[in-house]
């Protein structure tokens, strides 16, 4: 039997969309639950069982609740219009619990009922299972995942979110190529995301002819950042990076405002979570950020449907976090469409689609695995966040 080591992320994770929502209670449903949704098709005939491994309890249950939710909706979608080859999708969820031994269990437990692909959600839990997935040749599709390297020298593994380095390029390229900014500091939170974003940013911005001046950290759970900020507003840098989740994160963009600082304001796609942007609501004005392109409000027929359908049954409007989990099982469907029986087949299905139209946009893999969609850039503006840039790759501003 070959051994499958537990990788061992430190406590504070990268998983950057996850422990960003602990102080936010959503209502769990149960964890053997499977998705809904069986019109047009008989309800005798054999389904399509699709895998899902999603921490629906746990700290990083909230987020998760939000993923099942969209994920039964999009069951739902594809059953209402004739299901995956004439066959009912079923979705068979199990709880990580944001725990790599639990995702372990849920792994093999899975693969004895023969899915050909599982879903997942998590840095540590994708990181843990990337192993598993290639000795038992079954596809990964993830979400929630931003953290680097997730699909690195796997073909097996898949990606179904914003990364943490793409984000730090955009607002490192924003800064200096559109807002002609000379220098910057960092604010970030001390684990995996955090680094490799203060990373990031630092190598493109000074790429570019930027110099950063000054770096600090804080911890997700800190409550007051003061001291890091006076450090680095000190330097009078003409932009301020903040890059992080948590309590911390709000209380930082909040105390950046009381510290009077007149540059600018740039962060990571946190401040897109409707949570996030309340609760920094009174120092978020003129703050820059990554975000896709989809909006709870959209008038696309689509979008609104999905957020329609979300809000008459988890009375909530969804965010990214939603989208791109329906997304996810989109891209399943589109490449069982184009696909035999077998897993690998699936898998170089999967890898080889051409563009889907997503609820997030345009979407497909890479030549990596990695999701290409277009991610824009926003700006709080008179407390509504609205779209700066077209495109980050050119820098194209769109009033």
């Amino acid at each position: 039997m070959t051994k499958i080591e537990v990788k061992q992320l430190s406590k504070n994770s990268y998983a950057p969309y996850t422990a960003m929502m602990l102080t936010i209670s959503f209502f769990l449903f149960g964890c053997s639950q499977v998705a809904e949704g069986t019109k047009g098709i008989a309800a005798d005939q054999e389904s399509y069982k699709v895998g899902a491994i999603v921490f629906l309890t746990g700290p990083q249950a909230s987020l998760g609740v939000e993923v099942k939710n969209a994920l039964d909706i999009a069951a739902e979608d594809i059953n209402n219009s004739g299901g995956i080859g004439g066959k009912r999708v079923e979705i068979l969820y199990e709880d990580s619990k944001d725990s790599p031994k639990d995702a372990i269990l849920a792994f093999n437990k899975l693969s004895m009922s023969n899915v050909p692909v599982v879903l997942s959600t998590g840095d540590v839990v994708t990181c843990n299972l990337a192993p598993m997935a290639k000795q038992k040749m079954v596809p990964i599709v993830s979400t929630v995942v931003a953290g680097p390297g997730i699909t690195k020298d796997n073909e097996w593994v898949f990606r179904v979110f914003i990364d943490a380095e793409k984000q730090a390029e955009s607002m490192a390229r924003l800064a200096a190529k559109e807002l002609k900014r000379k220098s910057a500091a960092i604010l970030y939170i001390n684990n995996e995301f955090g680094v490799a974003t203060n990373n990031e940013f630092k190598k493109t911005f000074e790429s570019l002819g930027g110099k950063v001046s000054a770096t600090e950290t804080f911890g997700i759970m800190d409550k007051d950042v003061r001291s890091q900020l006076s450090k680095l507003t000190a330097q009078s840098p003409d932009a301020v990076f903040v890059s992080g989740f948590g309590p911390a994160y709000a209380a930082a963009i909040r105390q950046l405002k009381e510290q009077s600082y007149k540059g600018t304001v740039l962060t990571v796609s946190t401040l897109s979570i409707p949570y996030f942007m309340e609760q920094t609501k009174s120092a978020n004005e003129g703050v820059y950020f990554p975000d896709t392109a989809f909006q709870a409000n959209s008038t696309d027929p689509v979008k609104s449907s999905f957020v329609k359908s979300y809000e008459t049954k988890y009375h909530s409007k969804p965010c990214f976090v939603g989208a791109f989990a329906y997304d996810t099982l989109k891209l399943v469907q589109a490449a069982a469409k184009e696909s035999s029986t077998t897993k690998t087949s699936l898998r170089e299905s999967l890898a080889g689609l051409s563009s889907q139209e997503g609820l997030v946009g345009k979407i497909k893999f890479d030549a990596k695995r990695e999701l290409d969609f277009p991610l824009i850039v926003k700006r709080i503006d008179h407390g509504e966040a609205r779209q700066y840039c077209q495109s980050l790759a050119d820098g194209q501003r769109r009033n």
